[in-house]
Formats: C-alpha cells, sequence, structure tokens
C-alpha cells in the first residue's frame, strides 16, 4: 500500500491537533501573550548583547504550510470562532479601533491584531442566510486584519450547500458553527469526504447519532 504520510500532511495534522486542544475562548489570549513574551525576550537580548531586536511582523504571513478552512454557518458563534482564528470584518474592526481610541483600557483591538499568526485561509463559506454568508467572506477575506479600504486577499467561495463545500477539493478542515440538531449529520458526512472537523457540543443529539459519529 502507498504511504500517504508526506511531511506535509504530517504537519497539516499535527497544526490541526494543535487547533483542537487549544480552548477556543483562549486562544486569542494565549497568543498575544505568546507574541509579547517573544518581544520582551527580544528587547533583554538587545540589551544584554548589543543588537537590535528583531522586528515583529505586522501581517499575517501563508509561508509554509497553510490549513485550508471551510465554515458551515456564520451566525454569532460562527463569527465568534472566526475570530478566534484571526479573521473578522473590516467594520468590526472599525467599531473595535474606534473604541480603543476613545478609552484607553480598552484593548480589543490591539489583543486581535497581535493575536498568533495560526497559518490559517479561509476557502469556502456556507450559510442559508444571505447576510451571514456576505459577513463570512468579508471576514474570510480580511488576511491581513484590516480597518475598511485596507487590503484584502482572495474571497473565500460561498456554497449554497454545505456538501458542495464539502467536496471541494482545495478545503482541508471544517468548522461546523450550526444548529445543535444539524452537528451529527454534517459530522459523519464531512469525515467521510475526508476532511478535518472542529466542532463544540453538543456532538449529536441522539445517542444512536453518537455512536455514529465515533
Amino acid at each position: 500500500m502507498e504511504n500517504t504520510n508526506t511531511p506535509q500532511s504530517e504537519g497539516r495534522r499535527e497544526a490541526l491537533k494543535t487547533l483542537a486542544t487549544v480552548p477556543v475562548i483562549g486562544a486569542m489570549a494565549y497568543g498575544v501573550y505568546k507574541k509579547r513574551q517573544k518581544e520582551n525576550y527580544n528587547k533583554i537580548a538587545g540589551n544584554l548583547f548589543n543588537v537590535d531586536p528583531a522586528p515583529v511582523s505586522e501581517r499575517k504571513s501563508l509561508d509554509g504550510e497553510v490549513i485550508r478552512i471551510g465554515i458551515i454557518g456564520y451566525g454569532s458563534r460562527g463569527s465568534y470562532l472566526m475570530r478566534s482564528l484571526g479573521f473578522a470584518t473590516p467594520e468590526l474592526l472599525d467599531d473595535w479601533k474606534k473604541k480603543s481610541k476613545e478609552d484607553p483600557n480598552n484593548t480589543r483591538y490591539q489583543d486581535f491584531l497581535e493575536q498568533e499568526d495560526l497559518k490559517v485561509e479561509v476557502r469556502g463559506v456556507c450559510d442559508i442566510f444571505t447576510v451571514n454568508a456576505q459577513n463570512a467572506v468579508l471576514a474570510g477575506s480580511n488576511l491581513y486584519r484590516q480597518t475598511t479600504g485596507g487590503k484584502m486577499a482572495d474571497a473565500p467561495v460561498v456554497y449554497k450547500n454545505y456538501r458542495e463545500l464539502l467536496s471541494a477539493p482545495d478545503i482541508d478542515a471544517v468548522i461546523i458553527a450550526t444548529p445543535d440538531h444539524w452537528h451529527g449529520t454534517m459530522i459523519i458526512e464531512a469525515a467521510q469526504a475526508g476532511k478535518h472537523v472542529y466542532v463544540e457540543k453538543p456532538l449529536t443529539w441522539t445517542v444512536q447519532e453518537t455512536y455514529l459519529v465515533e
């Protein structure tokens, strides 16, 4: 049998495992902490050895292995999960930036900009509500975390049906952020399509369906 475990696939698998084991609610805070920790180390090193500290990147980089994501459902929870991965609409960042200027203690905008680059790219979005799908496209295109008028990346494809998204060959993993009763069905179909899956509780609505998911 042919060995399909290439270094690239192994790297992607390990990155996905990391995403799955970090609580989403703490992902952004942890990323900011690690980045500031590195900045402090660079400053100390510069003082001790009389060298300039390494510059901090001001934009996301797609160098190296990229996890190509599709999101199914972009309501309140879906948009939150996207922000945890580093994607938000320019309009939302406009609002956060404005509030940070009005209140120096409001660091939400800066914290988001300093969030760690997880090397994720949004390739597809699916939501039955047009306005949600449009917002998902705006967020998914905002690879560089820009406010209105800033540089945007290629827009993710909008899929009318989640099965079309699952069949897309350029999507490695899916985030399922739909109403609870869809979770089990979509998990099973995503796995059958060879996609990695991130979904939150409840896993399913019935015991029988839980065994099918396992």
